[in-house]
């Protein structure tokens, strides 16, 4: 049963739905640390795992291309990865359905880390920060899925997902690893 968002009521999101894994407290919060701040590759088996006991992700990514939220190229020089797309391939793997991976989007500027700012704050510091790749062919017809390590204000998410509804995709989704 869908369950509207207790902390999305003021948004207005360019994304028809959204989708997360676990609730970033305690564990969650952990994974999400975990996978960015500490090389966590290592948690593939784990999210493996928790994708395995969710069924119903099967049958939303079906004939989906998932677009991993982006990283600054510095950024991900600094991490050696983008944790988005780590989840992302991990779903394909795990899912094993029909499901595409496309970095639609890039990050055109530097922001600095969300995690301390305010709501308001960080809309403004993600404004501008995303735009479609150059010579990407996005197929109109298909769902696309945004996918994500974690949900918070929904800043970031609507930034892309406003970039891919300009580029005139029409279903737009959102799955995070976490959310809170």
């Amino acid at each position: 049963m869908a369950k509207n968002c207790p902390h999305c009521l003021e948004l207005k999101p360019n994304y028809s739905r959204a989708y997360t894994l676990c609730l970033a407290k305690k564990v969650g919060r952990q994974m999400v640390h975990n996978l960015k701040y500490n090389n966590g590759l290592y948690l593939t088996s784990d999210l493996k795992s928790i994708i395995r006991q969710l069924p119903h992700l099967k049958k939303i990514c079906e004939n989906a291309i998932l677009v991993p939220v982006p990283l600054h190229p510095t950024k991900q020089r600094e991490r050696g990865f983008n944790q988005s797309d780590a989840l992302a391939q991990v779903l394909k793997k795990t899912l094993n359905t029909n499901i595409q991976i496309q970095n639609s989007l890039i990050r055109t500027r530097f922001t600095q880390t969300q995690t301390s700012l305010t709501k308001e704050q960080r809309k403004e510091n993600i404004r501008g920060a995303f735009a479609l790749s150059p010579n990407i062919k996005l197929d109109l017809d298909k769902k696309y899925i945004l996918v994500d390590d974690v949900f918070t204000t929904g800043s970031t998410a609507n930034a892309c997902a406003k970039i891919l509804k300009k580029a005139g995709i029409q279903t737009i989704e959102l799955l995070t690893l976490a959310h809170g």
